[in-house]
């Protein structure tokens, strides 16, 4: 509760929340760029050895996706 009277109490915490939301929500999005990188050779070497897994499941994903 006292969170939530501090950020309205005035208006520079209600800005300075906001730059942290904004910050949070990039940082959420680069990590999972990243990790999706990291694996991007995994589905290529999985369509290759387990070809049903590409029929089952629609196929690997792709740079597109």
């Amino acid at each position: 509760m006292n969170a939530v009277r501090y950020v309205h109490a005035s208006h520079s915490p209600m800005d300075r929340f906001k730059i942290c939301i904004k910050k949070a929500r990039w940082n959420s999005t680069y990590i999972m760029l990243e990790s999706a990188l990291k694996i991007q050779k995994t589905f290529k070497r999985l369509s290759k050895k387990y070809s049903e897994y590409v029929m089952v499941n629609g196929g690997v994903p792709n740079n597109e996706d």
